[in-house]
């Protein structure tokens, strides 16, 4: 009888950045999306420096949680899209967004910029948030959605130096994010306070 010997590596990760987190659900209603998607780009703002990305991650998210809604939920009132908003110190932005429904083949999305689908209206949001994101994967079935925008240069900075993203002076906030920790910074709830 063969034996066998399984040899595992442990790799060390890398220190994680500190960070904030939102985690928030929203009803399969498309009229609930614009407001949701205002108050969460206002939470990614707050961690983020200005770079001209923003209204790439608004309207990739935008498109995420239309998708979640309308096809993922198929607006049913009694399902939920729930979302999580992670932003780094360093200007990092990682969203997961989870719908109730039956999930979807990714593979079998038509390319919309095939010539036979540049007149179909499906696919597009899909193919614009791989565009717009740095990582756009998808887990069980289609069900959640993860999309990471890389951390910008500015951010970092200015934490650094004490300012907050808009530029405003923020020493105790600089204080708080330049600590290792090994656990979340925090989570903030829907209205935007830490807890």
């Amino acid at each position: 009888m063969a034996q066998t010997h399984t040899l595992a590596f442990r790799i060390q990760a890398p220190p994680r950045a500190p960070f904030v987190e939102s985690r928030q659900s929203l009803p399969s209603q498309v009229e609930a999306v614009s407001p949701f998607l205002d108050r969460l780009m206002r939470f990614v703002a707050m961690s983020r420096v200005a770079d001209g990305s923003e209204l790439d991650i608004e309207v990739a998210v935008g498109e995420a949680l239309l998708n979640a809604v309308v096809h993922g939920n198929a607006e049913a009132a009694e399902k939920r899209v729930y979302v999580s908003c992670r932003c780094t110190m360093d200007g990092e932005v990682l969203i997961t967004i989870r719908d109730e429904g039956h999930g979807f083949e990714v593979d079998a999305v038509p390319d919309p910029t095939t010539s036979e689908n540049l007149l179909s209206t499906h696919g597009r949001g899909i193919h614009l948030m791989k565009a717009l994101m740095d990582e756009v994967s998808f887990e069980e079935g289609g069900r959640v959605v993860h999309m990471r925008k890389a951390p910008n240069v500015r951010t970092a900075d200015s934490i650094r130096h004490g300012l907050r993203p808009d530029g405003e002076e923020c020493a105790p906030v600089a204080e708080h994010l330049q600590r290792q920790p090994q656990e979340p910074s925090g989570v903030v709830d829907s209205e935007g306070e830490l807890c």
